[in-house]
């Protein structure tokens, strides 16, 4: 999988704060990403006509829905992740530091599917829709 920090095996807690800390906030700018497509699906979908088209419309829809599961998910994993990183910081004997940088390393490789699979979401998502206005009257209604 892609890295997404740096060398975690040398990383002090700080800087793995600091890393875990941007997750949250990438995951934040997602919920924004995955709201907007599924505006966007939304916007054309009452004009199309084409049988076809609907039902890759439909698919599109359902993986953004199905991205927007996952994305809470990993939202959920990066919070509690943070706060098993900062009862370490408190306390380096409050959390097993090997069984933390596992779930790290586990949550970075999570992170980077997800990171992944999204951009090619999001690449169908705006093929499907230039071929809906450019197939479809789409122009005449708005």
């Amino acid at each position: 999988m892609e890295n997404l920090g740096f060398n975690k095996v040398n990383a002090s807690w700080e800087e793995l704060h600091v890393l875990t800390d941007k997750w949250k906030s990438d995951l934040e700018f997602y919920s924004f990403e995955l709201s907007f497509l599924h505006k966007l699906i939304d916007k054309y979908y009452i004009w199309l006509t084409n049988d076809e088209l609907i039902n890759e419309v439909e698919g599109a829809a359902s993986k953004v829905f199905a991205a927007n599961r996952t994305r809470n998910t990993l939202s959920l994993k990066t919070l509690q992740h943070l706060r098993h990183l900062e009862e370490i910081m408190e306390n380096e004997f409050s959390y097993d530091g090997q069984l933390f940088k596992k779930e790290h390393e586990e949550l970075e490789n999570k992170l980077a599917a997800f990171y992944k699979n999204f951009k090619l979401l999001k690449k169908e998502v705006f093929l499907l829709t230039e071929q809906v206005l450019e197939g479809e009257s789409v122009g005449e209604y708005l």
